[in-house]
């Protein structure tokens, strides 16, 4: 239910410019997946890389059985087709996460189905910032006092100038938040699955087809949020900063060995907090994901999905939706 968004990169547009670079993935973090650069316009140099990573999601099953182990996945069967829905993690470089099951379902499949397109992008920096960037009014002033209080403690803790973040469109401002915690967990975009998965199929000729058709339709999308849910982005973002790296540790490890418990507690607080973020980057894209997974239910063979986690599970998750339509969804 993160962001995730793909093998294009997006610039805060101060003084830094644009360049090109490869993706990640994310909300559990899935979601618009951007790599940036931030640089210090007084000092010229990159203060961060900022990696955009998607949402969404409440977890459902807690307990894992042996037959279980490993991240989560499930499975939507007719007579003449099935689909294959991986719940992905942003990871380490570390983090052991595939195994002979994950693959045989892979290879299975005719087509590979991600959040973030895959493609390059031509977009110019004048694009982007309109987008990204929010000459009128400053980030500070569309927060809380007590938010407004935390960016700025969140961004002294990393070195990050407030002037950095101040003209930034709230979305935006969550995507180099979030970067900050990725970057203090280690997190590595080479490990990411749905990268692992797309530089296979890759490979392989296996078609890749993504939830965003462009980088440009993604921007498109983070940029027309409602102002609520952009906001709520920017707390959900603080929120993970104060929790820090030791609980995002946790999740990874309780996602590897196929434990939902932790995601559960994580998806509550996004829905309770920031309803209209959970709203618009959750249960509504969840349920166009169920109309593109009818579709392939239509057309016969194996397609494989891989999905930020939090999209899978919960009341208002993937397989809840498919499940409330009368499709039966079986965890493998």
């Amino acid at each position: 239910m993160k962001h995730v968004v793909h093998n294009a990169c997006i610039t805060q547009v101060n003084a830094g410019g644009i360049r090109q670079c490869d993706g990640l993935d994310g909300f559990g973090r899935q979601w618009c997946v951007c790599e940036t650069r931030i640089r210090q316009a007084d000092k010229g140099n990159t203060m961060a890389q900022v990696r955009f990573a998607a949402l969404v999601g409440f977890v459902a099953l807690t307990a894992v059985s042996p037959a279980f182990a490993g991240p989560a996945m499930w499975v939507v069967r007719t007579a003449h087709s099935e689909v294959f829905l991986f719940g992905s993690m942003g990871v380490k470089a570390d983090t052991t996460w595939q195994s002979a099951k994950l693959w045989k379902a892979f290879n299975k499949s005719t087509e590979l189905w991600v959040e973030n397109p895959q493609e390059r992008s031509n977009l110019n920096a004048e694009s982007i910032k309109e987008w990204t960037v929010d000459a009128s009014h400053s980030l500070a002033s569309q927060l809380t006092p007590s938010d407004s209080a935390r960016l700025e403690t969140a961004v002294k803790r990393a070195s990050i100038p407030f002037s950095a973040l101040e003209s930034s469109k709230p979305w935006f401002a969550y995507v180099q938040l979030e970067v900050i915690l990725e970057q203090q967990a280690r997190l590595d975009p080479g490990n990411l699955p749905e990268k692992v998965f797309a530089k296979k199929a890759a490979e392989s000729g296996k078609p890749i087809h993504s939830e965003f058709e462009s980088l440009e339709a993604q921007l498109r999308f983070s940029a027309a949020l409602p102002r609520a849910a952009q906001i709520g982005l920017v707390g959900k973002a603080l929120d993970d900063l104060e929790d820090g790296a030791a609980a995002l540790d946790g999740r990874i490890a309780a996602w590897k060995a196929g434990q939902l418990a932790r995601e559960i507690s994580y998806v509550e607080h996004l829905r309770n907090a920031h309803p209209e973020t959970f709203q618009s980057i959750g249960a509504d894209r969840n349920a166009l994901w169920v109309g593109r997974i009818k579709e392939m239910l239509s057309q016969p063979g194996a397609h494989f999905v891989c999905m930020g986690i939090d999209h899978l599970v919960g009341p208002d998750s993937v397989v809840a939706q498919l499940e409330g339509a009368g499709i039966r969804v079986k965890r493998r």
